[in-house]
């Protein structure tokens, strides 16, 4: 019997090629990268949109406009009851906020005190809370640990939280414990010039059920005037996959960030 060794030539380099792009698509697979920092960002908004909203015995946080929610969110407040809670109503359909996202659902919020005044604790729930079509489901826990040495605020932070990517797109998880200290806006008005630097721990699941943790290796810097993290890195740790490095960048405000595995780098645009 003949063999055509043209054609088992090609086959072998079909199988070969195959092969080499299945390997190709399981090392450098960077969704897990965006979904870390789907977590993150939905996680921070929270607080951010919290602390926007804090008036009444949490003035000595910040007044004024609310800039990030616009003209969406209904919010109501209850200083009499031990803890002191806040309700922001976003309504039941999507609304546009000034930052170009879409919120529907709402926001509670219990605090203990003023937000300065170390061992105040804040808690912050969701209720049928969606952004951009993803439904966020969790807590945040923030701790006032007094200023450090050079003067700044610290909070302990501590995260549980999944999200319900829009499209049936699959269920991310995101636990994180971490600090934020507060290092910039702290004796201005506006709440917006405000800047923290937040560090810690996550370990979570990417939607597609990927177990993973994450350590920041230098702290990320969150401008609450920005969507997202605008400098720092982390490295994310997955079973049986190299190590990848998530690099936020050089302090622009952009939704641009870099992922490196095994030496490679690749450009990922953030949710």
């Amino acid at each position: 019997m003949k063999i055509n060794h043209l054609k088992l030539a090609l086959l072998g380099c079909g199988i070969l090629l195959m092969v080499s792009c299945k390997k190709d698509e399981s090392d450098n697979d960077t969704l897990i990268a965006k979904d870390f920092a789907l977590g993150e960002n939905a996680s921070e908004d929270l607080q951010s949109i919290a602390d926007q909203a804090q008036i009444g015995d949490l003035n000595d946080f910040k007044s004024g406009n609310d800039l990030l929610a616009g003209n969406c969110a209904t919010i109501t407040r209850d200083t009499l009851s031990n803890p002191k809670t806040m309700t922001i109503d976003f309504g039941p359909t999507n609304c546009l906020g000034n930052d170009g996202r879409l919120r529907r659902g709402v926001i509670n919020v219990t605090y203990t005190g003023k937000y300065r005044d170390p061992g105040t604790v804040i808690t912050i729930t969701t209720q049928d809370y969606y952004v951009n079509n993803n439904k966020i489901i969790g807590t945040r826990v923030i701790t006032n640990q007094g200023p450090n040495s050079f003067g700044q605020m610290v909070f302990n932070v501590t995260v549980n939280c999944q999200i319900e990517k829009a499209n049936g797109a699959g269920t991310a998880t995101h636990n994180a414990t971490k600090t934020r200290t507060w290092i910039e806006g702290f004796d201005t008005p506006q709440w917006n010039d405000d800047a923290y630097l937040v560090e810690g721990t996550v370990n979570g699941n990417s939607a597609a059920g990927v177990s993973f943790t994450a350590t920041t290796l230098t702290p990320l810097r969150r401008q609450i005037g920005c969507k997202w993290f605008t400098e720092g890195k982390v490295e994310m740790n997955k079973t049986g996959k190299p190590i990848r490095t998530i690099d936020f960048g050089n302090g622009t405000c952009d939704n641009q960030a870099t992922v490196t595995i095994n030496g490679n780098v690749y450009n990922i645009t953030l949710p």
